[in-house]
């Protein structure tokens, strides 16, 4: 069944600023960091970006500054794009889950655990759409269907949901729009924690950082009003990697619409020991989700902490303006070697 869920994943306000700090929202247990299941300490496993059956979509921004990535940060986006299209169809609805009636779009999918192949029963399935966040939860055979009405949805290229269980890595759902009628049906497979990753709080659904001005370029179209120009993403067991002897973590995001390359974005790693912050990076300028290893972010160990951590994103002012970047973020990752 699926269930809405007025406002966005709580929050704790940091006093005299605007950062927040994501925290396990409405007392589901699904929206803690996920632990660590026992399993060797192995590479980043990073399965690409789900591709759909179909389509999907939601409004563009406000009046503002318009950011564009130079054409060269397309890089790995085309192999992607061309995958998702061949399997999309277009534009239209498709899916064999009967007639879906023109105030609705729906999104299907069937999720399989990639070590297994066996169905996951009970992954939460989010989508984020403005100011509510619509979700519902897999069956026994690893289906879902999720009915999203299209006035909050319809008009966004390449909206993202999200698929989270405890003792997995978070996954993305990609469509190539939303629209009225339609369905967006997706085959996901979600890869078992390993001992050495952590998914940060909050850091598995999709996330909006800037000021929400921005005007209707591709890549600069977002599902959803802004959570805030900085969001804090506590790292929970920390402690325990630490313990383990690991020296490096290494952040993996998906991302659309950031542009470091134009606005002074950053990426830091704060701890009991210090922070060490990074640029932040650079999406595919045509509004695809750029994911996986597309840009590491790694950070020493021994610099942030021994007792705790948390993942700072910032969206940083544009091009000598007071204007801030707006992109959105999702699928946060943390491996430690």
């Amino acid at each position: 069944m699926a269930t809405a869920r007025t406002g966005r994943r709580a929050a704790a306000q940091e006093t005299g600023s605007s950062t927040r700090r994501l925290a396990v929202s409405d007392g589901d247990p699904d929206r803690a960091a996920v632990r660590c299941a026992p399993k060797a300490p192995q590479a980043p496993v990073l399965p690409a970006l789900v591709v759909p059956t179909l389509p999907t979509r939601r409004p563009g921004g406000t009046a503002g500054g318009q950011k564009q990535v130079p054409k060269a940060s397309r890089t790995w986006s085309v192999a992607l794009l061309a995958t998702l299209l061949a399997s999309c169809g277009g534009g239209g609805g498709s899916g064999d889950t009967g007639a879906v009636p023109l105030d609705t779009v729906r999104l299907t999918c069937d999720v399989t655990d990639q070590a297994t192949g066996k169905a996951v029963v009970d992954a939460n399935v989010t989508y984020q759409a403005a100011a509510t966040e619509f979700s519902t939860r897999t069956q026994v055979d690893g289906s879902c269907e999720l009915d999203l009405p299209a006035s909050e949805v319809a008009g966004v290229a390449f909206p993202a949901g999200s698929v989270e269980k405890p003792g997995y890595e978070p996954q993305t759902i990609l469509c190539s729009k939303l629209q009225g009628g339609g369905t967006c049906a997706s085959s996901v497979q979600i890869v078992p924690l390993a001992d050495n990753v952590s998914i940060p709080v909050g850091g598995g659904v999709v996330m909006h950082l800037g000021d929400d001005l921005f005007e209707g370029a591709v890549n600069s179209q977002f599902q959803k009003k802004t959570d805030g120009v900085e969001l804090v993403f506590v790292i929970d067991d920390w402690a325990d990697k630490v313990k383990a002897g690991y020296t490096k973590a290494t952040v993996y995001v998906d991302a659309k619409g950031w542009q470091t390359n134009n606005c002074n974005n950053v990426i830091a790693l704060s701890g009991d020991i210090g922070t060490v912050t990074l640029p932040g990076g650079n999406s595919p300028s045509d509004g695809y989700w750029a994911g996986g290893k597309q840009v590491p972010f790694e950070f020493p160990v021994a610099q942030v902490g021994m007792q705790r951590a948390e993942v700072r994103v910032s969206a940083g002012t544009c091009n000598g303006t007071t204007d801030r970047d707006d992109f959105e973020i999702n699928r946060m990752r943390v491996y430690f070697s």
